[in-house]
């Protein structure tokens, strides 16, 4: 509550003619609420907070006021240009933004980088669907002697299940164990979902084994990659242990995974008894995808 009355303050003592006419402009925009804030409160200079403002505009993915706040950094002699800080700023803005050239060269003209610069590139290229870019990074950062963590290793694997690079899937695991950081959760479902791409049911099974506690990501990873290589009696025993283990907070790919096993093994009774969770879970049901998938698993279960 004192940070809230002190940021209050701060930033009710902000002049708003401190703003550049582009970057007003974008604020003005009711297409980005996420920027509500800023401009509630009466945004201070770029310059004061400009971090902030590039993280604000990467959420919600506004590309005039990024660009203002990054040529606004250009123009300023108060900060270096060179600063790491920010030059990550600007490569998640404009990866989350889709600019991936823009990125790779901000990237390439940094001086000096740390493994957010690094984590940042590559989640943009997997985001862009460009995953033998994270693949061709990877490789340029161990070349590099810099070291991946969690996050770089996660985007990693999932690029190797995108791209069916098996091989290269099972070395990151390897990094994963020599980095010892196998204990990380999107790490493991990462693993999960690569394992159960390449039908290695086996590998992917021990990976969640290995490790006591799971998430609603790991059983969706699971059940999923389970029912696509046609194992539905170990599915059935995922997702029997999922519900004995209490994990009920159910995302509609959760649901539309549950109803897929559903229609595969022709089981109306659980089907119905999922649809009512459903129903009482989210009341009124506007996923497309999850009433598709209601539909075809009644239709499959003959009703």
């Amino acid at each position: 509550m004192e940070d809230k009355i002190e940021l209050e303050k701060r930033l009710n003592s902000s002049k708003t003619d401190e703003f550049e006419p582009e970057t007003r402009k974008a604020l003005m925009r009711p297409s980005n609420p996420r920027l509500f804030l800023y401009q509630k409160y009466h945004v201070p200079s770029i310059l004061e907070c400009p971090s902030k403002l590039l993280k604000a505009s990467a959420d919600s993915k506004s590309w005039n006021l990024g660009r203002a706040v990054h040529a606004r950094l250009i123009v300023s002699d108060k900060v270096p240009q060179n600063d790491i800080t920010h030059n990550n700023y600007l490569i998640n803005f404009y990866s989350k933004c889709g600019q991936m050239c823009s990125a790779r060269n901000l990237f390439d003209r940094m001086p000096e980088r740390n493994v957010v610069s690094w984590s940042a590139l590559m989640a943009g290229y997997l985001h862009k669907g460009l995953p033998l870019e994270v693949l061709g990074l990877f490789k340029t950062m161990l070349s590099a002697d810099a070291r991946p963590n969690e996050y770089v290793l996660a985007t990693v694997i999932a690029s190797c299940s995108n791209s069916g690079r098996d091989r290269e899937g099972e070395q990151s695991h390897g990094c994963v164990v020599k980095c010892g950081l196998e204990h990380h959760q999107y790490v493991r479902n990462a693993l999960i979902s690569l394992y159960l791409s390449c039908s290695d049911v086996e590998a992917g099974l021990q990976v969640f084994s290995s490790w006591p506690v799971y998430d609603i990501f790991t059983y969706n990873s699971l059940i999923n990659g389970l029912l696509e290589n046609e194992y539905f009696s170990e599915a059935l025993q995922v997702f029997t242990l999922m519900v004995k283990e209490g994990v009920f907070s159910w995302d509609g790919f959760t649901f539309s995974t549950a109803f897929s096993f559903c229609a595969s093994i022709k089981d109306l009774r659980l089907a119905t008894l999922l649809h009512c969770r459903l129903l009482k879970a989210y009341r009124v049901v506007s996923d497309v995808f999850l009433c598709s998938a209601l539909v075809d698993t009644y239709g499959k279960c003959g009703k």
